[in-house]
C-alpha cells in the first residue's frame, strides 16, 4: 500500500461493535528493522473510511533489554540502567501473549492493581511468564494490591509495613553500593521461590520460577 508517498504492507482486522456501545480492540503487526516506522489505522465501513489516524513508534536498540514500566511515579534508577523503558498502564496490557513479544521484564510499581477489562489481558500475562517473562512488582505498601488478581500471583503473602535502614544485601544482590537511610519495607512471609536478599528487619527480594518464567517481589520502593 502507499500512504503519502510512503510505501508499506496493508493488515485488514474484521471486528464488531455493535451501535453506540464502547469496545477496546488490540491489534498486533510485525515490525521491521528501520530506524523509524509510522503505524496508520484506518476505520472502515461498508468501505466507507471513518476516521484515521497515526501511531508513531520508534525501533528499540537490540542492545538494550526493554523494560515496561507500570505506576504513576517512575523508578528513578531505570533511566540510568542501560535499558529502554517505555511507560504503560494497565489497562493497556495486550490480550495475547505474543503482545510482550521483545520485553526484557515487567516493572509492576504503584499502579493499582484493578481488575482488568478483559479477562484475556490476565490470560495473556500468565502465558507470557510462563513462556519465560519476567514480572516484577516493587511495593513498600499493600494499597491498591491487597486482595487483587496480582497479589494472588506473588510468591509472598504481604503483612505490614515498617522502616528498615539495612539495605547491604541489596548491594551485594545488585553488585554494586548499598541504598543508605530509612526506608518503608513491607513485610512478608515467602510461599515458594527463593530469597534473593534480606535484612534484620524482613525480606527484600523474593523470586519465584513459573514454567520458563519468573516472578519477583521487591518488598520496597
Amino acid at each position: 500500500a502507499t500512504l503519502d508517498g510512503a510505501v508499506g504492507f496493508t493488515y485488514e482486522y474484521p471486528v464488531v461493535i455493535p451501535e453506540k456501545t464502547q469496545r477496546r480492540h488490540f491489534a498486533y503487526v510485525q515490525g521491521h528493522e528501520s530506524t523509524s516506522h509510522q503505524l496508520w489505522i484506518f476505520l472502515q465501513s461498508e468501505e466507507r473510511t471513518i476516521d484515521r489516524f497515526a501511531v508513531m513508534g520508534l525501533a528499540a536498540d537490540k542492545e538494550k533489554p526493554i523494560v515496561a514500566e507500570l505506576g504513576t511515579t517512575p523508578a528513578p534508577g531505570l533511566p540510568g540502567s542501560g535499558a529502554d523503558v517505555a511507560h504503560a498502564r494497565a489497562d493497556e496490557l495486550p490480550d495475547r501473549w505474543f503482545g510482550f513479544e521483545g520485553l526484557h521484564a515487567l516493572l509492576w510499581l504503584d499502579a493499582a492493581a484493578a481488575p482488568l477489562p478483559d479477562p484475556a489481558q490476565l490470560e495473556s500475562l500468565h502465558q507470557w511468564i510462563a513462556t519465560g517473562g519476567h514480572l516484577i512488582v516493587a511495593r513498600s505498601n499493600t494499597v491498591g494490591l491487597s486482595g487483587t488478581f496480582l497479589e494472588k500471583l506473588l510468591p509472598v503473602t504481604l503483612r505490614e509495613p515498617r522502616m528498615n535502614s539495612d539495605w547491604k544485601a541489596l548491594g551485594t544482590l545488585a553488585g554494586t553500593s548499598a541504598p543508605t537511610g530509612e526506608g518503608a519495607l513491607l513485610t512478608v512471609t515467602p510461599k515458594s521461590g527463593n530469597i534473593l536478599a534480606g535484612s534484620r528487619e524482613g525480606h527484600l527480594a523474593i523470586q519465584s520460577l513459573v514454567g520458563r518464567g519468573r516472578i519477583t517481589f521487591l518488598a520496597f520502593t
